[in-house]
C-alpha cells in the first residue's frame, strides 16, 4: 500500500515519527520526502495492526498535521522499516558561531548556491563582537553536500569560525 500524506508534514519530525510508530506496530515499508512538500509512505499491508498503526499516524506528532491521504496499491515486500533518503532532497541546519567578520553571510550563502541548495531560512546575531547564526538549508544530492561540508571546512579556517552542521534527523530532537 502507498499512502502520499499532504498538509504539514515536512520540517516537523515526522517521518521520524512515522519511524516510531511503524516500529511500535510492526508495520514493514519506508516512509520518504517528495519535492512537492509531501511525504510518501509505502506499507506491507498485510499487519494486522495498519488501523492502528494509520490512525496513530494520522493524529501526529504534536507539530504535524495531516490534512489529506491518497492511498493505493502497491506492492511492499520490505522486512524492516525505514526513512528513505534517495531520490529526495535533505534538510540540513548550520550552527555558525565566532568572532564577527565582514563577508561571513556572503561567503556560506554563495558556497551553498554553488552546490545547488536552497536556503529555507537564516537568522544572525552579533553580540560583543561575536557572530551567530542558524542556517537552514536543503541539498538534493550527496555528492553536492560532501562537496559543501569540505568548503564549509575551509570557510570555518578561513574566518575563525566553529561550523557545526545538522541533519533533519539531528535537529528535530533538538
Amino acid at each position: 500500500m502507498k499512502i502520499i500524506f499532504s498538509g504539514r508534514v515536512q520540517g516537523v519530525g515526522f517521518r521520524f515519527f512515522v519511524q516510531s510508530t511503524a516500529l511500535k506496530y510492526q508495520i514493514s515499508g519506508y516512509v520518504k520526502n517528495l519535492f512537492n512538500g509531501n511525504v510518501e509512505l509505502v506499507i506491507n499491508d498485510n499487519s494486522k495492526n495498519i488501523n492502528a498503526f494509520l490512525l496513530e499516524i494520522r493524529n501526529g506528532n504534536g507539530y504535524s498535521r495531516v490534512l489529506k491521504e491518497e492511498r493505493s496499491s502497491y506492492l511492499c515486500n520490505d522486512s524492516t522499516f525505514r526513512i528513505k533518503h534517495g531520490g529526495w532532497f535533505m534538510l540540513y541546519m548550520l550552527k555558525i558561531t565566532g568572532n564577527d567578520n565582514v563577508g561571513i553571510v556572503a561567503r556560506i550563502s554563495t558556497a551553498i548556491s554553488k552546490k545547488n541548495a536552497n536556503i529555507y531560512s537564516a537568522e544572525q546575531s552579533v553580540n560583543k563582537e561575536i557572530f551567530k547564526m542558524k542556517l537552514f538549508f536543503s541539498i538534493d544530492n550527496e555528492n553536492d553536500l560532501d562537496g559543501l561540508l569540505e568548503e564549509l571546512n575551509i570557510i570555518e579556517k578561513e574566518y575563525n569560525l566553529v561550523i557545526d552542521t545538522f541533519s533533519e534527523e539531528e535537529f528535530a530532537d533538538l
